[in-house]
């Protein structure tokens, strides 16, 4: 059962990497037309890649409820023991206030519970698997925006620094005014123009990432939105190294990336 998920989830190279280290091709074929025991095919060697480790560990311990072997309940604590797992469960969720970033809504716009799932959800993914950020993938249409930026209103960010293709810079701006009635006030930067001293909204574009720069503040909460972050696939790109440059400067608490662009 087991072997067979990862095969169809994972591909043969990763079966192989994880499973078959100390045995001959024989010795495979001989299992897989069933002419070996399973008692003689013993896992002496597993190496977890940091995802997998999660869904082996879960994987091991519903083979032992389902065959009741000692080896696979002990597998699956060996797993969790020896990987980022054990140490995971120790960390902390931050808060998020989803009533809080409704209540800043004008009253046209309410949150979906597809859109609440992820901002509560969001803080708990991050701190188990200790990441900066979870990567928003909704399809089109759903509303990635309105996401982001009630995400940042729940977790009470105090500034949010948006990078966006140019084509985009204006829908945030604009949408933003829409969202809170102008309460909460954006700005695209340029080499021209300052902002309003209450300025809560950062907006760049992919091309002009270093104009950001100058109006970044670490003395706060801050949050880094990278909106179709597909196009930053390359990372010999010069776009790709300023965002780098821009996250390292910023140290933002949260790294927010979104596509609706199937990903590889």
């Amino acid at each position: 059962l087991l072997i067979k998920h990862i095969r169809e989830s994972y591909g043969e190279k990763k079966l192989d990497s994880i499973f078959y280290r100390t045995y001959g091709s024989s010795d495979i074929s001989k299992f897989n037309k069933k002419k070996m025991k399973r008692s003689q095919m013993k896992i002496t060697s597993l190496i977890s890649p940091i995802f997998f480790a999660l869904e082996l560990s879960i994987l091991f311990s519903q083979l032992y409820k389902k065959y009741g072997e000692p080896k696979y309940a002990q597998i699956s604590t060996e797993i969790y023991n020896n990987s980022w797992l054990k140490e995971s469960d120790d960390r902390e969720p931050e808060p998020v206030d989803v009533n809080y970033a409704q209540s800043l809504l004008e009253p046209k716009y309410q949150l979906q519970s597809y859109q609440k799932e992820f901002i509560e959800a969001y803080p708990k993914w991050k701190a188990r698997l200790n990441l900066r950020g979870i990567y928003n993938a909704f399809d089109q249409g759903l509303g990635k925006t309105l996401t982001a930026l009630s995400l940042a209103m729940a977790k009470k960010i105090d500034k949010i620094y948006v990078v966006c293709p140019n084509t985009l810079t204006a829908n945030w701006y604009n949408e933003t005014l829409d969202y809170y009635g102008g309460r909460i006030k954006p700005f695209i930067c340029n080499k021209s123009g300052k902002p309003d001293p209450d300025t809560r909204i950062f907006i760049t574009n992919n091309e002009s990432i270093k104009n950001i720069l100058p109006f970044i503040d670490t003395t706060c909460k801050t949050m880094l939105i990278i909106d179709e972050g597909h196009n930053f696939r390359n990372l010999n790109s010069s776009r790709v190294q300023d965002l780098l440059d821009l996250k390292e400067k910023l140290k933002p608490i949260d790294v927010l990336p979104m596509s609706g662009t199937p990903l590889k």
